[in-house]
């Protein structure tokens, strides 16, 4: 089962960090709670095609992301459309962090630019 990623954050400040910690590094308090990742960008990516022993197939894609709150991560890449530098991802936890391609709209795609005022 597939559920949203989470970051422990701070109830005092608003600081947000994993490992979670014992007290806060910024306000020194020890009550946390869980805010939801923010979106992602794609900043370097690779397959992992040998584990210690043994051969993967189809290899594995690993992507470093970055949040939008400028945290970065290692996640798994379970999709068969290729991921790029600079590409959109969401992030959910199956017991490892997972990033899934941000699907553009059809007026993004097309290139479309929003127009503004009359």
């Amino acid at each position: 089962m597939i559920a949203p990623a989470f970051m422990p954050a701070c109830v005092s400040c608003g600081w947000q960090g994993r490992p979670r910690r014992i007290w806060c590094p910024t306000c020194g308090g020890a009550a946390w709670a869980d805010a939801p990742l923010p979106d992602a960008t794609v900043i370097a990516t690779t397959q992992v095609r040998r584990h210690l022993g043994g051969v993967v197939d189809p290899p594995e894609v690993i992507a470093l992301v970055i949040t939008d709150d400028g945290a970065t991560f290692i996640a798994r890449f379970d999709d068969a459309s290729p991921l790029k530098p600079k590409d959109r991802v969401s992030l959910s936890f199956d017991g490892g962090l997972v990033a899934h391609p941000r699907r553009k709209s059809s007026r993004a795609r097309a290139g479309a630019k929003r127009k503004l005022g009359p």
